[in-house]
């Protein structure tokens, strides 16, 4: 699909179409924030609850991804005055438009889960993180020349 947008002058402007992709973008694009946004799709969750649920993820790296969250919006931090205190986390609205896009995403991740292109691509990043820079450029774009 190509985006095309008339401005007035009959010149395209394609950052008239693409900045809101890249403002959702500058939203959702560090590591584990999609997997946390799935998981608080289902409800509110406590902190430990996410960290379980996403196995491998840091308190650090989970901390951090919950505060960018809020600071967007997307998300509400609610902290109970317990011992041990507890803290859980909930989509804000805005946060919950995002529903249609992660199942979007999802759909597609299930269609194309066995595309042998897609997993050659992968191989051939992998070998080429073993290699020198020169190499490495050379497998990566060839990769995606078939």
């Amino acid at each position: 699909m190509k985006y095309q947008y008339d401005n007035g002058n009959n010149k395209s402007d394609p950052c008239d179409i693409l900045c809101p992709v890249q403002n959702t973008v500058s939203i959702i694009q560090g590591k584990w924030t999609l997997m946390i946004l799935r998981d608080l799709m289902a409800g509110t969750r406590r902190f430990g609850e996410l960290r379980q649920s996403l196995a491998g993820v840091s308190p650090k790296t989970l901390s951090v991804r919950l505060k960018e969250l809020e600071g967007a919006g997307v998300l509400t931090r609610a902290v109970y005055a317990e011992v041990p205190p507890r803290v859980e986390y909930a989509l804000t609205d805005k946060g919950r438009e995002l529903e249609g896009l992660i199942a979007a995403m999802g759909a597609w991740g299930a269609k194309w889960k066995g595309d042998n292109n897609a997993r050659r691509v992968a191989a051939n990043a992998n070998a080429a993180m073993e290699q020198t820079p020169a190499q490495r450029n050379s497998v990566v774009s060839n990769s995606f020349i078939d």
